[in-house]
């Protein structure tokens, strides 16, 4: 399955390494030094993790953190983690730890659990629910740490911090370049429910009509909307007993104009057989 656009969205702004140290704070390890991305691949054959953040420096690295953004459970991760985290203490030679950064709290409770690799050893990960991430308000603190401001307008876009969140990380967003700040807009807007929007539409004049601008964001809802047209037509057809033949089915599916699929939809509602969809 390919990654989400939230998947994504978060895995890019956790490659800000200080907006990991903090999420490292949360969970209770105190990371110092600099500290910069470095190459993910962990195993042989090629395991890539989401993220590797390396503390210190490379030549005399303090610890090596492997970062997964988790949106749903996956037992298989239980047998990956373990292994991440003695991979990248053996490939950097220091204290490694896997920081799971977990979107919802099933999720986080799941990940927390211990993980048995053997009959006296046990693996932890260290784990942050998205609800733990810190509230940024203040708008100085905002253009300080702009992707921490954008993560935490993300994670507090349901809740009561949802506005004020989003107005610091916005005064942050508008001094950046536009091939971030485009995605950082697209993100912080996605991330908010409708009636927090609401409130700041009517707070901010720019707000109002927006529609993404990031290639990102365009690439991943566009997708979103093509899969959900082609399975509209494929629902219709199977609730109205038309056979599909494989011919039609890959048409079907190779299609990526949205414009089409829901001319194919409009047919399907129609059609005496599926060969006149296409």
């Amino acid at each position: 399955m390919p990654p989400s656009f939230e998947h994504e969205l978060f895995v890019a702004l956790l490659r800000d390494a200080e907006v990991v140290r903090v999420l490292l704070g949360v969970a209770g390890v105190d990371a110092v030094g600099p500290a910069g991305v470095v190459d993910a691949t962990l195993t042989a054959p090629e395991q890539r993790a989401d993220l590797l953040v390396l503390f210190g420096t490379e030549a005399a690295p303090s610890l090596a953190v492997v970062v997964e953004v988790q949106r749903s459970v996956d037992d298989r991760k239980r047998l990956s983690w373990p292994h991440y985290e003695t991979s990248a203490r053996a490939r950097h030679g220091c204290d490694a730890c896997v920081l799971v950064f977990a979107t919802n709290a099933t999720v986080a409770g799941w990940a927390a659990e211990p993980i048995r690799v053997g009959p006296m050893n046990t693996f932890r990960a260290l784990v942050v629910d998205v609800r733990n991430v810190p509230a940024i308000t203040d708008p100085e603190r905002a253009r300080a740490f702009p992707a921490l401001s954008v993560l935490s307008a993300v994670a507090h876009g349901h809740d009561a911090a949802a506005v004020p969140s989003a107005k610091a990380a916005i005064a942050a967003v508008r001094t950046l370049p536009a091939e971030v700040g485009t995605l950082y807009w697209d993100a912080i807007l996605e991330g908010m429910d409708e009636a927090a929007r609401r409130e700041l539409e009517a707070s901010m004049e720019l707000i109002k009509g927006y529609k993404y601008q990031s290639d990102f964001a365009k690439k991943y809802f566009h997708e979103g909307e093509v899969e959900h047209a082609r399975a509209a037509v494929f629902t219709v057809l199977a609730a109205r007993k038309l056979p599909v033949s494989e011919e039609v089915r890959a048409r079907i599916q190779a299609c990526t104009d949205l414009a089409t699929l829901d001319a194919w939809l409009d047919r399907a509602a129609v059609a005496s057989t599926a060969d006149e969809l296409v």
